[in-house]
């Protein structure tokens, strides 16, 4: 299976050779800027689980350090 980074190679190449059919380039051009919409969401996410992970690890702390008081 190619890799990310062959196929976006490829569909560069459909964009810019001039002898393909504009609806050839078209759909070529759909596909990258979703791939790259998709990178950035799964990077979004992945972002949004550690500010997560961090606020559950503050408020166990917190809780911790109350029932240690108690």
């Amino acid at each position: 299976m190619p890799n990310n980074n062959d196929i976006n190679k490829e569909l560069r190449e459909l964009i810019e050779k001039s002898n393909n059919n504009p609806t050839t380039r078209i759909l070529a051009l759909a596909i990258l800027e979703t791939r790259k919409d998709l990178l950035y969401l799964k990077r979004l996410n992945k972002v949004q689980v550690y500010i997560i992970l961090t606020i559950l690890v503050a408020i166990i702390g917190l809780i911790g350090t109350v029932l240690t008081k108690v």
